[in-house]
């Protein structure tokens, strides 16, 4: 795809199997066949992977449309799909596998060792919600290449290596979000005899 046709491409990954992917959709005499079918729910396909577009922001710019895009990867898609049985007891990380993703399209390869852990009331919750506990149980990384799964112990290595601004790399960036947090704090003067208290304050 031409750039002209997009501008800011952004993909994220992450260590835990999350990736996003973003870009601003121009309108273009190339794409003015395919710009309106770009809508929540899409699915986009990029570098081997699909992306599902679960954000979008439509703004006039001069004379024109542009679209900001935000897709998660299709993993995702697991949260729609419930895995009602329960398990209680010892598990080995390929039968919590089976048990989170069977009736899935998802396959697997499994690397390294883990050990089996236990479990009590595994299940009655969404497929992505038990892959994700059943990768922070077991202490698994993975990659995810179309619909298969690699897991290993640990993705990628520690080096002795110094990451220096325009130097080896592009661009650093610090990105805060605040907005999840909250501060209450409440205070107490003096106690009366009765329990009530002289002053009391809150924030």
């Amino acid at each position: 795809v031409s750039q002209s046709r997009y501008q800011g491409l952004r993909r994220t990954r992450n260590v835990n199997g999350e990736k996003t992917l973003s870009f601003i959709l121009i309108p273009t005499l190339e794409n003015e066949h395919c710009f309106n079918m770009v809508q929540e729910e899409s699915l986009l396909d990029f570098d081997g992977d699909q992306y599902r577009i679960k954000q979008m922001i439509e703004k006039p710019v001069g004379p024109f449309i542009i679209k900001e895009v935000s897709a998660v990867h299709t993993l995702f898609d697991l949260i729609d799909e419930y895995q009602y049985e329960v398990h209680n007891g010892s598990m080995t990380f390929q039968a919590a596998l089976e048990f989170a993703l069977s009736d899935t399209d998802y396959t697997w390869d499994i690397v390294d060792s883990f050990y089996a852990k236990d479990w009590e009331n595994f299940g009655d919750d969404n497929r992505l919600a038990l892959f994700q506990d059943i990768v922070k149980r077991y202490g698994a990384e993975f990659t995810l290449i179309d619909k298969h799964f690699t897991f290993k112990n640990k993705i990628g290595n520690l080096i002795d290596f110094q990451f220096r601004y325009n130097y080896n790399i592009k661009t650093i960036s610090r990105e805060v979000n605040t907005n999840n947090l909250s501060t209450y704090i409440k205070g107490f003067g003096k106690q009366n005899e009765d329990g009530s208290y002289v002053v009391q304050s809150e924030y």
